[in-house]
């Protein structure tokens, strides 16, 4: 069976961190626990020929326990020991204790600095990676206390209660919070939640994300959204009838368009713009003409009454004929 030398390789691995505070074993430590980091390793990469059956199980507590999947690094072993020998390691149980302690709170340190940034306590590897594995790792130690190398004590526990550390595993329930806290944390800072993209991209996007998801609820393509997802957002004052970013960032092109427009006709007296001084605007006047013409078909631009008002008030001319009539619909 191989779930014998997996336990036995994995208990190992433990006794070997409690020792040196690190999991880069050399041949020159031990040479049989070398060998099992080597054969988990091959093993993940190459299931179908690794002498380890390495289950979803094993994978996760490898990973919690802060198992390096990379290859060795002698370069990165001998800085790492370097360091601790500056620092006095070995010299007592209590420096090494007290060195730990302050490693910890460091930690803390930059989950607050992450939740500042990010608006929330899930950190993926993608983010930081070290601090994706000392979130797994904690959440491990209090599912599993007996097991875990990291002792999380009492006043460990209450300090990452104290951020509101999360304590689930990274889901798409979880994820969504992170969200609907990080839009509730800019709330306090903005007054408001009409994210704009240059504030925060990626937020608002996701608002945007919401708005569509709850006009074509239960459609493919489109974000879950349950009715208790609807209730967390309605809790924080969501305005649901905002402008999608997309939509806003084109009402926002068509405005600068109608300033070029009046901008062109304080210059030259005129808006019969031509491709030889402005190709741009020129296919922008050609485009709007051949939308108004053909209104509510597809590939064409959206013409509503207040954009067609807006251009008859700056005194455009529809019938204009000019070449750049040709040019394609945006």
């Amino acid at each position: 069976s191989t779930t014998a030398p997996f336990s036995v390789g994995f208990e190992a691995l433990k006794v070997f961190y409690s020792q040196h505070g690190h999991l880069r074993v050399t041949k020159k430590e031990s040479k049989r626990l070398a060998a099992f980091c080597w054969s988990v390793r091959f093993s993940r990469r190459n299931p179908a020929h690794g002498l380890i059956e390495l289950t979803e199980e094993k994978i996760q507590q490898l990973t919690e326990l802060g198992f390096d999947w990379g290859p060795p690094r002698d370069g990165d072993r001998s800085k790492f020991k370097a360091s601790l020998e500056k620092q006095g390691a070995g010299k007592c149980k209590h420096e090494k204790a007290k060195r730990r302690n302050r490693n910890f709170s460091e930690r803390i340190e930059e989950l607050k600095a992450f939740y500042n940034k990010h608006g929330h306590l899930m950190p993926s590897k993608k983010d930081n990676k070290d601090l994706h594995v000392f979130c797994c790792r904690v959440r491990y130690a209090r599912r599993a206390p007996g097991k875990a190398m990291l002792n999380l004590s009492t006043e460990r526990i209450n300090a990452l209660d104290a951020i509101h550390f999360d304590w689930e595993q990274n889901s798409t329930s979880t994820a969504f919070s992170g969200r609907v806290a990080a839009l509730k944390a800019y709330k306090e800072k903005h007054g408001h939640l009409n994210v704009k993209q240059a504030e925060d991209k990626s937020l608002a996007d996701f608002c945007s994300n919401i708005i569509l998801a709850r006009r074509n609820i239960g459609k493919k393509g489109f974000m879950r959204m349950t009715e208790d997802r609807i209730t967390s957002l309605d809790a924080i004052g969501f305005d649901w009838k905002l402008e999608c970013s997309r939509g806003k960032a084109a009402s926002r092109s068509f405005d600068e368009r109608m300033e070029e427009l009046e901008a062109y006709k304080e210059k030259h007296g005129h808006l019969n713009v031509r491709r030889s001084e402005n190709k741009s605007l020129a296919d922008f006047s050609a485009n709007i003409r051949n939308a108004r013409k053909n209104h509510g078909k597809k590939g064409f631009m959206k013409m509503t009454e207040d954009r067609i008002a807006s251009l008859d008030a700056i005194g455009f001319d529809w019938k204009l004929e000019c070449t750049q009539e040709k040019a394609a619909a945006k």
